[in-house]
């Protein structure tokens, strides 16, 4: 099996189709076209991408040898489903089809095997919010692969060839791998977002925050990558400063002290394993209780930490109990 050489088609003609359509060509690789529940969408695609408008997916999948699915993660396998009833088995025989989700794995394109096709996901680890600028950086992304063995190997290969850094995962682990991913990206948006919040609460005009945190935000995580979180942790959680703590969390809204407690949790247990000294931070284990931090017997008491008796460092990160889980669907056009 060889993919690359012979046409590649995408249904779905949204940021992330777009984005991988235009560097496909770029690398010079044959794009058969696009099919969209919006033929405006497919068309825009193909002006620039190439290929054609397709105006059925059956019509698609008939002119291309490897199909991406490059749609919303809910309608994946309604999307199989409707390609497997528009298109003869017989044309189906010895095609590759790849769904593009981060969280879902190719188990989404049922009874595959009957079909003699192959299945899928390949999922770019990238943030796809401009197709044409994404398009170049694709280059940098790792994309990780899994799904039918038949095809896994020919579809690394041909990713390979295109300069990109692949990695297979299993299936199973799709879910907690998409996480990740998500805690690392769009996550972070969030984080922006609170803190440019407070900035602009007390006088910052928005551009004085974004100008204010850039720096402080991106040499942060440039120390992270480079370091390790652990040794380039700094801050009032990694100095046992309670105080200060308690202080934030006064002061902040609701959601927004939600998020730091959650948030200094694992703050706590990045100190710990910097400061073995310390005894193990003991008395922090109350992050763990459903009421947070309490009185001073529930930090055993200040020794390991230099706290002065009266300091109020004993009083503080009540209600730090954890962030509620809400479950949503990641946005399709990436991470």
């Amino acid at each position: 099996m060889e993919i690359g050489k012979n046409r590649i088609g995408f249904i779905g003609a949204g940021k992330v189709g777009r984005a991988l359509g235009i560097f496909f060509r770029q690398k010079g690789v044959p794009v058969s076209g696009y099919f969209s529940r919006s033929a405006s969408s497919a068309r825009e695609a193909v002006t620039m991408s190439g290929g054609d408008f397709f105006e059925t997916p059956g019509g698609l999948v008939e002119a291309s040898e490897t199909v991406f699915l490059t749609v919303p993660d809910d309608q994946i396998q309604a999307v199989w489903e409707q390609i497997r009833k528009e298109v003869p088995e017989t044309d189906l025989n010895g095609k590759v089809f790849c769904h593009t989700s981060g969280c879902f794995s190719s188990e989404c394109f049922s009874h595959i095997r009957q079909t003699g096709a192959y299945g899928l996901s390949i999922h770019p680890l990238l943030a796809v919010s401009d197709p044409e600028r994404s398009a170049g950086e694709i280059q940098e992304a790792l994309f990780t692969i899994e799904g039918s063995r038949e095809a896994l190997p020919a579809m690394r290969v041909f990713l390979e060839g295109l300069g990109l850094r692949v990695v297979e995962i299993a299936p199973e682990d799709k879910a907690k791998y998409h996480a990740a991913a998500v805690l690392a990206s769009n996550c972070v948006l969030a984080l922006l977002d609170a803190a440019e919040g407070q900035l602009c609460g007390i006088g910052f005009s928005v551009e004085q925050a974004r100008e204010a945190l850039g720096p402080l935000m991106t040499k942060n995580l440039e120390a992270g990558l480079r370091v390790g979180a652990k040794d380039a942790l700094t801050g009032p959680v990694e100095r046992g400063d309670l105080e200060t703590v308690q202080t934030h969390l006064s002061v902040l809204p609701p959601d927004a002290a939600q998020i730091y407690r959650a948030l200094s949790r694992q703050l706590v247990k990045l100190a710990k394993e910097k400061h073995p000294e310390r005894g193990g931070m003991r008395g922090f284990e109350g992050l763990e209780g459903s009421e947070g931090f309490g009185e001073t017997e529930r930090f055993g008491g200040t020794e390991g930490f230099g706290w002065a008796e009266g300091s109020g460092a004993s009083r503080g990160l009540e209600g730090i109990n954890g962030l509620e889980a809400s479950r949503s669907a990641a946005g399709h056009d990436h991470v």
